[in-house]
């Protein structure tokens, strides 16, 4: 089914995922959501037998912008809960949960990153890189030493938290010390960014020279660039917004 409307000059396409036979379906939306029945998170799959999964950040259509509607079902409590997959120029940018109509204006589309070098499995394998199956807000983030954050399906206990700190004062990025809680040896950076991936890198706090030498995808992988402008602060009292 499809409708068509325009936002700011901008045509926009609105369609409905149907069936095809079995339970194949157009496009096999792959992510994480937080079920508001019984107030659990977990991952969904659009389509069982999809052999290509669609993930946040991908590609999938050329240039256009499109809202699909679709349906999944919590593992948990098996309410039928309505989605929207969001896409913008092309790229899904976001999955919204419930029937709200969606301004495509407000969306953005997400800066590439490693995911786009290496497959979840390979980036999931290793515990680096970006953990696309949901883009974070970090002001709504229950930010603490002692928390654990779920990246990769693995909890990972945070132990310290620092922020990039510009010199006018503002910050968008939190960088946790985090370890794995069935192996504390092993640790990682946590990358907490506004409206990105919950990301993983190892942990070394060196930051970038400056050099001509190309750093290979597996460099880009592992390590954090930090900023050469920015100031790592520790934060010793519990996070406010």
């Amino acid at each position: 089914m499809l409708s068509v409307t325009k936002q700011r000059g901008c045509v926009v396409l609105h369609t409905t995922l149907k069936k095809r036979k079995g339970d194949d379906f157009m496009r096999n939306y792959v992510g994480r959501v937080h079920c508001p029945h019984c107030a659990r998170t977990f991952n969904f799959k659009v389509s069982k037998r999809a052999k290509t999964n669609i993930m946040l950040g991908d590609y999938v259509l050329k240039r256009k912008s499109l809202i699909e509607d679709f349906e999944i079902t919590c593992n948990e409590c098996h309410h039928k809960l309505p989605m929207k997959a969001v896409i913008r120029w092309g790229q899904l940018v976001a999955f919204e949960l419930g029937n709200k109509k969606l301004n495509l204006a407000e969306y953005k589309t997400i800066p590439e990153g490693t995911y786009a070098l290496f497959s979840y499995e390979e980036r999931q394998s290793m515990f680096m890189g970006e953990d696309n199956l949901e883009i974070i807000n970090i002001s709504k983030l229950p930010l603490a030493v002692g928390v654990f954050a779920n990246v990769f399906g693995k909890r990972w206990r945070v132990n310290k938290i620092f922020k990039e700190v510009s010199a006018t004062g503002n910050f968008d990025t939190f960088i946790c010390e985090v370890s794995l809680e069935t192996d504390s040896k092993q640790q990682r950076l946590l990358i907490l960014k506004d409206r990105y991936f919950p990301t993983l890198k190892e942990v070394n706090w060196r930051k970038p020279r400056k050099t001509g030498t190309k750093i290979d995808d597996l460099i880009k992988l592992s390590r954090y660039d930090f900023s050469r402008d920015k100031e790592i602060v520790l934060c010793l009292d519990n996070i406010n917004f």
